[in-house]
């Protein structure tokens, strides 16, 4: 059995009556908080008195509320006011004050300076800390009108001096441990892990394991938190040449096209008329069905704004068949055309594209088709990085008054991607590649033996291949953006409209 032995104060408190109990209980907790009231004004008027000492003229003849004595940060008696035997002086640390070194490189470091408190001895520099009274002359670096000394390195004093608070507030965002140094090469990093001062430094500073291979960029596995952004991501996503583009603008274009090989130009009248209808008479006609031509074509397209735009092409053919007639030149079958934004978002756009071809040219001289085609589709386009896009197109040629058996409808459809390889201030080199295919849906072809032959051709496809690249420069000039183009094209199916082109653009964007 435990006994617990109760004491008499205990005991007596425990026969008092409840209501007396609770009346001690109220008093003890009203001293208690009297007491907590008094210290709270005690060390109220402390502060005071001490706010009002240190805006006093110190000996140093600086005022620490004036502009040139600084910003306080932080202060550090060494004694009492009043104390003689603790030499009674305070350490100041006011923020740092960057300046140039003899290198060119950026320091910025602490203020330190040691003050006599009001009342006590002022006394001069103190052994071996590095700083110096305010009563020393300043040294040649520090700043004109001050009378304190910039320490060359912040470091704790002696043991038995100046005494340093626990912990000093380290610069922002800075990594380094107190004892680190920064190497050459290597850079400080802010709290959102992006260098300070990035877009004016180059990538090559950095350490190596942050450096990334030519096949990173190119498949757009890394993007450089050191590269500004300038006229080639601009322009990156309007490089495709083959593939029209979805973006609406006011640009002016001239293309030089010179294809060879060229098969059954009356395919589907979708080159030529009919042979022996309206296209060329079949007594001019050889027996090589394939023909070699040029084009240059002059374009000028007017956004009315940046989701709605006309077009206007207007193409000169030179024609040189093989084995066939006599060369011949002459306007083409001029083609206008509206783009109609249709979705612009953050990184892809969508537009309705509708094309109308004309027949300007002459079909008996195999300058155009002899009737007027429609065109609609949709282009798209997507941004896979900043510095690589990809592009595609659905079109569907439909021919309005050609030969009922002969002309047919055509389906088309291409996707590119568009890569910024090199850029400068005011020029940027951005390659391309392209694929088109085309599928005859119906229609006839004419073949060329002794006797001319019509053959069915539906479902014929031909797939293009168009490696490129463009050039861009600003020029600063009324044209605006000058760009320059330079593209090849070749079949890689056995059907073919042409086995090869080689294609020349500029192109002024304003």
């Amino acid at each position: 059995m435990i006994q617990t032995r109760v004491g008499p104060r205990a005991a007596a408190s425990a026969t008092r009556p409840p209501a007396i109990r609770l009346l001690t209980t109220r008093l003890l907790t009203t001293r208690l908080l009297a007491a907590w009231l008094l210290a709270t004004w005690l060390m109220v008027g402390a502060d005071q008195a001490g706010a009002q000492q240190r805006m006093a003229p110190g000996p140093s003849g600086l005022e620490a509320g004036s502009a040139e004595a600084g910003p306080q940060v932080w202060s550090q008696s060494t004694g009492r006011p009043g104390s003689e035997a603790s030499g009674g002086r305070r350490l100041l640390i006011r923020l740092p004050a960057p300046h140039m070194d003899a290198r060119g490189e950026l320091i910025a470091r602490p203020q330190v300076q040691v003050v006599p408190i009001p009342g006590s001895a002022a006394a001069g520099p103190l052994p071996g800390s590095g700083v110096t009274g305010s009563g020393a002359s300043p040294p040649a670096q520090s700043p004109p009108g001050s009378t304190f000394q910039m320490a060359s390195v912040f470091q704790p004093p002696p043991a038995g001096q100046v005494p340093l608070p626990e912990s000093m507030p380290a610069p922002y965002g800075t990594p380094l441990g107190p004892l680190e140094e920064i190497r050459p090469g290597e850079m400080i990093l802010s709290e959102s892990g992006q260098p300070m001062f990035g877009n004016l430094v180059d990538e090559s500073l950095a350490p190596r394991h942050q450096r990334h291979s030519f096949l990173s960029r190119w498949f757009g596995l890394y993007r450089s938190p050191y590269e500004d952004r300038g006229l080639g991501y601009e322009r990156v996503g309007m490089a495709p040449m083959e593939l029209d583009i979805t973006q609406p603008m006011n640009n002016l274009r001239f293309r030089f096209d010179n294809a060879y090989g060229f098969e059954f130009p009356d395919r589907a009248e979708f080159f030529w008329a009919k042979v022996g209808g309206r296209g060329p008479d079949k007594d001019q006609v050889g027996i090589n069905e394939q023909v070699n031509y040029q084009e240059i074509r002059y374009m000028w397209e007017v956004a009315a704004s940046p989701n709605v735009s006309l077009q206007t092409e207007l193409p000169v053919r030179f024609l040189d068949p093989q084995d066939m007639f006599y060369n011949t030149t002459g306007l083409g079958d001029m083609s206008i055309t509206t783009k109609l934004l249709m979705l612009d978002g953050r990184r892809t756009q969508i537009t309705q594209y509708f094309r109308t071809y004309l027949p300007t040219g002459a079909p008996g001289h195999g300058l155009g088709t002899g009737h007027t085609s429609l065109e609609p589709g949709f282009l798209f386009r997507y941004m896979w990085t900043d510095a690589t896009y990809l592009h595609g197109e659905l079109k569907y040629w439909i021919p309005l008054g050609g030969d009922p058996a002969h002309s047919g409808q055509v389906f088309r459809w291409g996707a590119g991607i568009s890569h910024l390889w090199y850029e400068a201030d005011s020029f940027a080199i951005i390659p391309t590649l392209e694929m088109v295919s085309w599928t005859v849906m119906d229609g006839q072809k004419t073949v060329l033996p002794a006797v001319p032959l019509a053959i069915e051709v539906d479902g014929e496809t031909t797939v293009n291949l168009y490696p490129g690249m463009r050039f861009t420069w600003d020029t600063g000039g009324d044209l605006g953006l000058f760009e320059l183009g330079l593209q090849g094209g070749f079949t890689i199916t056995e059907t073919s409209w042409y086995s090869g082109l080689f294609r020349i653009e500029a192109r002024f964007v304003y």
